[in-house]
């Protein structure tokens, strides 16, 4: 398997939502992630964001209201990322209510194409190889805007997230490592598109103490 498929195949993961399981209490997840203290490097890069898409950042009363009519041809969305030199989403079409983008993974000085398509609620990716057959994509599946616990599946297992939403910034927390004394946190911000304009994580398993991002460039 090449680079591009191995990054793809330890991101991509089904998501379903939960919404009719309330948690009664605070989970420990919730409690341990309340006072992260998050690298220095990355509140700049909420704050930059936040501000520079001033007037066009998703909140929770604009989700019903997503619509991706304003994305036409020569649409292009470009992203700096820790995990590959950048990703590259070109607009081709509408279809079925779906807007279909070529995606192209530049890593290692190579390029690898594929296929992305969103209604602004769930996103999906498809090899070029096999242009029909959609899976969920690691930036948006169901549990993409479902506040509180969402179930997803990693592999055979079945985990667990917890969503919040403050300020423009959905945050995303989960369990890691044994024992539950790690934790995995997302900060997510998004166009009124649905469409990422950042996504930075960070736990307290890295023991450099960094966080991974990708950040849109254009």
């Amino acid at each position: 398997m090449n680079k591009v498929g191995i990054l793809l195949l330890a991101l991509l993961s089904g998501c379903v939502s939960n919404p009719a399981k309330k948690e009664a209490a605070i989970s420990p997840i919730k409690k341990q992630t309340a006072a992260i203290e998050f690298p220095v490097e990355m509140n700049i890069q909420i704050k930059d964001i936040l501000k520079k898409h001033e007037g066009n950042i998703l909140a929770l009363p604009d989700i019903e209201a997503i619509d991706l009519s304003d994305i036409k041809g020569g649409t292009t969305y470009k992203y700096e990322s820790t995990s590959a030199d950048k990703f590259i989403y070109e607009y081709q079409k509408n279809e079925a209510g779906y807007y279909y983008f070529n995606l192209t993974t530049k890593l290692d000085g190579k390029s690898y194409p594929s296929i992305f398509r969103t209604n602004g609620l769930v996103s999906e990716i498809a090899q070029i190889k096999k242009p029909n057959k959609f899976s969920e994509y690691p930036l948006g599946g169901s549990c993409k805007f479902v506040i509180g616990s969402c179930e997803y599946k990693a592999g055979k297992k079945t985990k667990k997230v917890n969503t919040s939403f403050k300020g423009g910034v959905w945050t995303t927390s989960q369990p890691m490592g044994r024992y539950g004394r790690g934790y995995l946190v997302t900060k997510n911000i998004y166009d009124k598109n649905g469409m990422m304009l950042y996504k930075g994580t960070f736990s307290n398993q890295w023991a450099d103490g960094k966080h991974s991002f990708t950040i849109i460039s254009n």
